[in-house]
């Protein structure tokens, strides 16, 4: 197989066709596992502790695989050094170019640390209700393309409608008074949750 091969001092067994990491010290190896960093896979000989190895770092080789795999999945080292497809969003060290099962030796590409990038899911919206009552005497409707819920920030229109025999007293958000313009009540940059409130009285009281 094709690749830059390396020669190190295992820290550890390592059998054929296995994901290394680096060791502890300089120009030293070890059996890869789980969640480690690979930077390649061992050749066909089966290397004792504080023993030569052999590295491929790059290109075509070899894995023995710990699971089941389908042609092109990403692979990362199980507990053993053995290639398993890896997981959604986490680093993997080489590409299946066979499809097999726990025990097979496959053909891998080996690449340098692969992480794909997870899709990115925008914040929800905030918004903030705007409550129009419901009382005797009037009625009260958005207007203008204005609803409940309504964006942060943004601006709500509502009428507010006498029946017969009533008048509008006085409207507010809650805490300040609201004025209609040409029959149009406003509530600007809305940042919380707002309860309109209406009084109205029949006329002549």
């Amino acid at each position: 197989m094709k690749g830059n091969i390396l020669n190190f001092m295992t820290e550890s067994a390592i059998p054929p066709f296995r994901f290394a990491k680096t060791g502890s010290s300089d120009n030293s190896v070890a059996l890869a596992g789980v969640g480690e960093e690979a930077i390649g896979v061992s050749l066909d000989i089966n290397s004792a502790t504080n023993s030569r190895c052999d590295i491929q770092l790059d290109g075509i080789h070899m894995l023995e695989l710990g699971g089941s795999v389908d042609y092109g999945d990403k692979l990362s080292p199980d507990a053993t050094g053995r290639g398993v497809s890896t997981e959604e969003g986490a680093v993997s060290y080489a590409v299946a170019l066979d499809s097999g099962v726990e025990g097979d030796v496959i053909r891998i590409k080996i690449e340098a640390q692969y992480t794909p990038v997870p899709p990115v899911t925008p914040p929800d919206p905030v918004t903030h209700t705007v409550t129009l009552p419901a009382g005797t005497g009037y009625t009260a409707a958005f207007v203008a393309g204005s609803s409940s819920p309504a964006a942060a920030g943004s601006i709500v229109n509502f009428t507010v409608v006498p029946t017969e025999e009533y008048k509008i007293t006085s409207v507010t958000d809650g805490t300040n008074t609201l004025n209609a313009v040409n029959g149009v009540y406003t509530i600007q940059n809305i940042t919380t949750d707002i309860t309109v409130v209406v009084t109205a009285t029949e006329e002549g009281i």
